[in-house]
């Protein structure tokens, strides 16, 4: 319990003494009575008998007992009001410091330089990944020029294999369709388990489908190539590649063939003796069946290895090295963009976002300074009765007990009687206040329109700082 409604307590109800009245701010200040304070202090009673028993005498020194009471009950509702008000004023204080805040202008300013310092970092190290690029570009693409130049390529343009994962999607189909008809093959010949047929039927069909594969993209192209050596090494390998293959598939039929001897009993004696004993001549038309078959998949495999890249051995790597830089450069630049857009997008907003507010902010603040205002006003009328009450009730004190003594009364009963406010409003600090936010909201509106122009130029000025992309990718002839 606070010390004033102790008081209040021992004063025997002290809110009888008062009314109370409701501003506009939803703040109840109250009206005191000046009957129900002498009634409270039964002056009418206690000054004919002070005044009787000579009370104070005639040579007393203020204050009076009686009226030194009646203060303390009037200075005491007071100094609860004036809580009252200081709490409602620091409320109105704390809502219109509120709306300013964040409105800084030497902050925003920094901020701002902040943001642009750290915008022109990452247009920096942009420009420098992008300008890195350019330069690779423009080797590879001269690498590329003499390369067409020194092979008589420079009216042809290059022709690459447009979906890799197709070509090697169809070459697994046919390779698990010959291994599957392959395994069929050996495991009906020889009624062998279908695990041991599958395995050589695995890698009988491996090295007829990878091997051609593999020399028509490698090898096979040298036939196109101008230089001497390499033109010749590529149709030699033409006959080598048959060989190999034409081999392999004449040795998969001997293994067919022999498994029709009924006495061969294992897969591994037929793969012995179909060594042993090569032909080139079957018995079974089916053997034949299965060398055409391997060789028409052998050769699909060549031809999907000879178009895998361009034809001319070399073209499409270099080719394609350039387009692969050329490439990256529209990426790092369409990042960059990005990358500095959000940079310095996300203060932009938030200045639009503020000065946007700024109108709505004004309205506040007009509403909590009326709301200030007639606070004090509504305190201020509040305060001014408590002199007139103190004044009436001792007045009425002194003229009682005087008209009841015997004696002249103390010289002080003729003094004017004075109250001094307990509690007092210091206007000015409050004026101040207002004032300080006011300009505050004042300087962001114009302070605001200025940074939202400077952060475009910032950006504008970052952005033009880029190269353009026509730029870093154009190629002198």
């Amino acid at each position: 319990m606070s010390a004033f409604q102790k008081v209040k307590n021992f004063l025997f109800g002290l809110k009888g003494t008062r009314d109370h009245t409701d501003d506009s701010v939803m703040t109840q200040f109250d009206l005191i009575d000046s009957k129900k304070i002498k009634n409270l202090h039964n002056i009418d009673q206690v000054a004919k008998e002070n005044g009787k028993s000579e009370i104070p005498n005639s040579k007393a020194n203020p204050p009076d007992s009686v009226e030194d009471k009646v203060l303390t009950t009037i200075k005491t509702i007071e100094a609860d009001e004036g809580n009252k008000f200081t709490s409602r004023n620091e409320a109105y204080r704390r809502s219109m410091t509120a709306l300013a805040s964040d409105l800084d202008m030497e902050k925003l300013e920094q901020h701002r330089i902040s943001k642009t310092a750290n915008a022109e970092n990452i247009a920096a190290i942009g420009i420098n990944d992008l300008y890195t690029l350019k330069n690779k570009f423009m080797a590879a693409d001269n690498n590329l020029k003499i390369f067409k130049k020194e092979n008589n390529l420079e009216n042809r343009a290059v022709s690459n294999e447009q979906n890799r994962i197709l070509t090697f999607g169809i070459l697994a189909v046919v390779f698990l369709g010959e291994t599957a008809v392959n395994a069929s093959f050996f495991s009906i010949a020889g009624g062998e388990a279908w695990l041991n047929s599958g395995m050589i039927a695995l890698v009988l069909s491996g090295l007829n489908i990878a091997l051609p594969f593999f020399y028509g993209y490698k090898i096979l192209p040298f036939i196109n190539s101008v230089n001497t050596n390499q033109h010749r090494l590529g149709f030699f390998s033409i006959f080598i590649a048959f060989a190999v293959i034409i081999s392999i598939n004449y040795l998969a039929a001997n293994l067919r063939e022999v498994l029709d001897d009924p006495t061969i009993l294992s897969l591994t004696s037929a793969a012995t003796q179909a060594m042993t004993q090569f032909t080139f001549s079957f018995s079974s038309v089916f053997s034949w069946f299965f060398m055409v078959f391997g060789l028409s998949l052998a050769c699909f495999a060549m031809n999907k290895g000879y178009n895998f890249d361009d034809p001319y051995p070399g073209y499409g790597k270099l080719s394609r090295a350039t387009e692969k830089l050329q490439e990256s450069i529209q990426d790092v630049y369409a990042d960059l963009v990005e990358e500095l857009s959000e940079a310095i997008e996300e203060f932009d907003v938030y200045f639009h976002a503020v000065l946007d507010s700024i109108a709505t902010r004004r309205e506040k603040f007009t509403n909590i300074n009326n709301s200030l205002v007639n606070l004090h006003q509504k305190f201020t009328a509040s305060q001014s009765q408590y002199s007139t009450v103190y004044s009436s009730v001792i007045s009425d004190y002194r003229k009682i007990n005087s008209a009841n003594r015997k004696t002249p009364p103390p010289k002080f009963f003729n003094q004017p009687v004075k109250y001094d406010h307990s509690f007092k409003i210091i206007k000015q600090v409050d004026l101040k206040f207002v004032k300080t936010v006011e300009n505050t909201l004042k300087e962001a509106k114009i302070t605001l329109p200025i940074l939202i122009k400077q952060v475009k130029k910032d950006r504008d000025r970052l952005r033009n700082s880029i190269p353009s992309l026509a730029k870093l990718t154009k190629l002198t002839e």
